[in-house]
């Protein structure tokens, strides 16, 4: 069973518990509650797939994870204490670039940023490198792709050696193609640093593919509808039979939490031709019939 990893050069990896977690945001002047009495041990060094439709309540369970603000009640729990206000980074599809730094500058100044003032020089290098990021060392972020931009984003967290690492859809602007190609790289990541990772995702194939476990949030006030843990080996492909039925059921999951319309739109993809750093205007790929053609010309 493949259910986390120990990366040999990674940092010891967080344990991170959700006890009865609510939430509920103001809208209107009405209370309107998000998520609903939450229970989940997720282990050091387990990557979850936190999966569901658009608004069910998946960013805010990582805002809250991430300390940016408390839960309307419940408790999150990191190592076996309770979190006030852990700074963990949330790494979303659009990266946080700024438009007049350099990729090496955005790297070293998020180690500073956290670290203070030492030499991040030799971190930022690593984590570069560790991305392939090297010959882009130079660039700005109006002169990357949008899979390249995303990879330097990923950068600015690893630099901190994350013990935990939050993901908020991270690879939803990119096409298929590129999107299967960073999903391989970030595995890499996981595999050799060991960090834990919750990864908020609306795409039952990505869940399947980048998962040690997927947990199925329903709709508003979300709840746990699914817990399944994935005993395959990676790499894993969309087409594999041996996931076929898994697939199934995690739609059937969706469909059983009143999103039936929603589980079909699951499988479309967002593709994003460059990088952005002011307004975007996404293609919208309907992506399982794409995503099966990819499949079969890469196999």
């Amino acid at each position: 069973m493949i259910a986390r990893y120990t990366g040999a050069d990674g940092v010891p990896a967080t344990a991170l518990d959700l006890v009865k977690v609510s939430h509920t945001i103001e809208c209107d002047g009405n209370r309107l509650p998000v998520l609903d009495q939450l229970d989940l041990r997720i282990e050091p060094g387990e990557l979850v797939a936190l999966l569901g439709p658009r608004g069910c309540g998946k960013s805010t369970l990582l805002r809250l994870v991430a300390g940016r603000e408390p839960p309307s009640s419940g408790t999150i729990i990191l190592d076996g204490e309770p979190c006030a206000a852990a700074p963990h980074l949330v790494l979303s599809r659009d990266p946080a670039l700024s438009a007049s730094k350099t990729v090496h500058a955005q790297v070293t100044a998020a180690r500073n940023n956290r670290r203070g003032p030492e030499d991040a020089t030799p971190n930022a290098d690593e984590a570069l490198r560790l991305l392939g990021l090297n010959r882009f060392a130079g660039a700005f972020p109006r002169e990357l792709t949008a899979a390249t931009a995303q990879r330097v984003s990923l950068a600015t967290a690893l630099v901190n050696d994350p013990r935990l690492l939050l993901l908020d859809d991270p690879f939803g602007r990119l096409d298929p193609i590129t999107r299967t190609a960073i999903q391989s790289d970030f595995l890499s990541l996981w595999q050799r640093r060991g960090f834990t990772a919750l990864f908020a995702t609306s795409d039952v194939d990505e869940a399947l593919s980048v998962a040690s476990r997927v947990i199925v949030l329903g709709a508003r006030a979300a709840r746990i509808a699914q817990n399944l843990t994935l005993d395959c080996e990676f790499p894993r492909r969309s087409g594999d039979p041996d996931l076929a039925g898994t697939r199934r059921l995690l739609l059937q999951s969706l469909d059983g939490v009143g999103t039936g319309p929603s589980a079909r739109a699951l499988a479309t993809r967002r593709a994003e031709p460059f990088a952005r750093v002011d307004n975007l205007t996404p293609m919208i790929w309907h992506g399982e019939r794409l995503a099966q053609r990819c499949a079969a010309a890469l196999a």
